[in-house]
């Protein structure tokens, strides 16, 4: 928590998206568990099942930390701030690992299962805030789309993929709720043509200085899986 950017801020005080989550990135960068949990070739294996890869590359990893009496995170998808090609981008998932047993009041996961499937439209590319939440709702009651959300165990794991719409509930109880998360996409993925990089920090592919429409794994984003490889 020393990393927290926003523990000089009372939750009161926050937008939206401040309350729903303290988010720290690159933690892969800073070894023990984090690092363990990033570089795992067992979760990156199941990425690569899921993504019918060969190969798994580690786009980002973050932790997230929904406060005691922090609020919701509204609904959206990953993969709308990823600018990756196109042709490949289907290649591409979130794991997302809690780091404690997670009950329905400490805001667990919350998927519109089967929304990743078919054309995108607008309600993929809405940014995370009170309009995605009201917009996307009404969307996902619409379509008809199962809202899947359980607690979960210690040790339990979930993917979905990159244009998977999701959400949580707001932290009613007096404990943290921790996650450890990785987006991962396949070992061929290229950047789009319009991509600069070189945005973020920490560990992050897009801080690995490729050009545009240039292959991720050649500009050096970690290669956490390959098929074969011992």
């Amino acid at each position: 928590m020393a990393l927290n950017p926003q523990k000089d801020r009372p939750l009161a005080e926050r937008e939206t998206y401040s309350k729903a989550f303290i988010q720290v990135g690159g933690m892969w960068r800073h070894g023990g568990l984090s690092e363990m949990f990033s570089f795992s070739a067992r979760l990156a294996g199941i990425a690569a099942d899921l993504m019918q890869t060969e190969g798994t590359l580690l786009h980002h990893d973050q932790a997230l930390f929904k406060e005691p009496g922090g609020g919701h995170t509204p609904w959206h998808c990953d993969q709308q701030y990823w600018p990756l090609d196109a042709e490949s981008e289907r290649e591409a998932v979130s794991c997302w690992i809690p780091l404690q047993a997670t009950s329905s009041e400490m805001g667990p996961m919350m998927f519109a299962s089967g929304s990743h499937k078919g054309e995108r439209n607008e309600h993929h590319g809405l940014k995370i805030s009170d309009e995605s939440e009201e917009r996307i709702w009404e969307y996902v009651k619409r379509e008809g789309f199962p809202v899947v959300s359980k607690p979960y165990e210690l040790g339990d794991v979930t993917f979905h993929s990159g244009w998977c719409l999701h959400r949580a509930d707001g932290n009613s109880t007096d404990r943290y709720r921790d996650a450890h998360t990785m987006q991962y996409v396949g070992s061929k993925m290229r950047w789009n043509d319009s991509f600069q990089g070189g945005r973020f920090g920490g560990g992050h592919a897009m801080d690995f200085m490729g050009g545009p429409g240039g292959s991720l794994r050649e500009a050096g984003v970690p290669e956490v899986f390959r098929r074969g490889r011992l």
